[in-house]
């Protein structure tokens, strides 16, 4: 994995640059079989110095089972310090949309013809009317009913109705962010 001694992670705070703990980053795993194009086992997890103290403002997000069954047309929640528009700026206080997920097939459909975003079991995809992930929003949590069912992976434009977003499947990859997050390399 690649360590990242500068880096830190705030949490506990609506704001990017204060308020709420700040813990260091001890490591970053990536997937082992990462590919940047067309994306595909697009996850890591980060492992911290330390824990955060959970709090008010600071609680637990659950892991999904193995195989949930994550039906079309229900809300998800992405929450993000990132961009509004391609063009930024970046955004100072958390910004959360609520998206619809999208048939699996009616995805792979819109995505036939791009080179660079394959759909796959992998993933899953949801969009709103003129919403959605953004720059700086990559690996943003998609969340429903409490549990991380995505991380944002791709998207095409800032809240394209016509192209909906792409998110990592967390229950695909439970059994490795288990044992990664459990026994760290370092």
């Amino acid at each position: 994995g690649a360590t990242l001694p500068n880096y830190r992670i705030r949490g506990g705070s609506t704001y990017s640059m204060n308020g709420g703990q700040v813990v260091s980053i001890r490591e970053v795993v990536k997937h082992p079989e990462f590919v940047e194009t067309p994306r595909k086992n697009d996850i890591a997890v980060v492992i911290l110095q330390e824990v955060f103290r959970l709090s008010g403002s600071l609680n637990i997000m659950y892991l999904p089972p193995k195989n949930i069954d994550i039906p079309n047309g229900i809300p998800a929640t992405v929450v993000s310090w990132g961009f509004e528009s391609e063009q930024g700026p970046i955004h100072n206080s958390l910004m959360a949309i609520t998206l619809t997920t999208v048939p699996l097939e009616q995805c792979q459909q819109i995505y036939a013809d791009d080179a660079d975003i394959k759909i796959n079991e992998a993933v899953i995809c949801a969009n709103a009317a003129n919403s959605g992930v953004c720059s700086g929003d990559m690996g943003a949590p998609l969340v429903s009913g409490g549990v991380l069912i995505g991380v944002a992976s791709n998207h095409k434009g800032c809240g394209s109705q016509n192209y909906p977003d792409v998110f990592t499947r967390i229950d695909a990859y439970v059994d490795w962010i288990m044992e990664v997050a459990v026994a760290p390399s370092s």
